[in-house]
């Protein structure tokens, strides 16, 4: 039950996260002409880029804590997908990845400014790849929901990496005067991609927090809603 609780509250953040930021970007864009930078859904140190980081950070976290409690070759897994996470958190924050893909797409390749920051795709690809493995492995030795909460985030973000990719096509278009697509592509892409890792780090918490349970032995009461009387505890 507990778990199960986990994953709809982590469904439930992920609706209101992606409503609130979705509506915020649109307003800004469509009717403040893109003026308030802090509603902007795509930039750099604001209230959207914090929540994703804080959502990759928290799987992060919690997938080096459920790495404690296994052995061999497992908590090595554990352990490589906690620090992957952890330094994704960091790049969504300082974007990284939208840097490198400038420095070598544009100031080494030349390419124009609507092409060359999505040459991250390729830069990140081997990255993004064991993420994918690792992700699906913790997914593999999760319980039913964790699992499904898990697998449907990384569907998510493959879902982002490919309206990321539709870019080319809509920062060509705004090139050109037509500014409508481009900001439909962000805010689909970034709603996208913020659901996907708060249903991801709510998956990890909970298969987590089951495996905690499952080695201590404990088991919360949620019949009752009220703690044993200290008679009852002895008895």
């Amino acid at each position: 039950p507990l778990a199960d609780r986990l994953v709809a509250a982590a469904l439930v953040v992920a609706l209101a996260g992606v409503t609130v930021q979705s509506v915020a970007h649109l307003v800004n864009e469509l009717l403040l002409d893109g003026r308030v930078t802090i509603l902007d859904a795509d930039a750099e140190g604001t209230l959207f880029a914090w929540a994703a980081s804080v959502a990759i950070f928290a799987g992060g976290l919690v997938t080096f804590v459920h790495a404690l409690i296994l052995e061999g070759g497992a908590r090595r897994r554990y352990g490589a997908l906690a620090a992957v996470l952890v330094f994704l958190s960091l790049d969504e924050i300082i974007q990284v990845h939208e840097r490198l893909g400038t420095a070598v797409g544009g100031d080494l390749l030349g390419l124009p400014a609507w092409a060359d920051v999505r040459l991250w795709l390729v830069i990140y690809a081997p990255l993004l790849l064991v993420t994918l493995v690792l992700l699906l492995g913790a997914a593999r030795q999760a319980d039913e929901w964790p699992r499904r909460s898990i697998r449907g985030g990384v569907g998510l973000l493959v879902a982002a990496i490919a309206i990321e990719g539709s870019g080319l096509l809509t920062k060509w278009l705004e090139e050109r005067g037509t500014d409508l697509p481009d900001v439909l592509r962000i805010t689909v892409e970034e709603a996208t991609e913020l659901a996907g890792w708060v249903l991801i780090a709510g998956g990890l918490t909970a298969a987590t927090v089951t495996a905690l349970l499952r080695n201590s032995g404990d088991r919360p009461v949620f019949e009752s809603g009220e703690e044993d009387s200290p008679r009852e505890q002895i008895s």
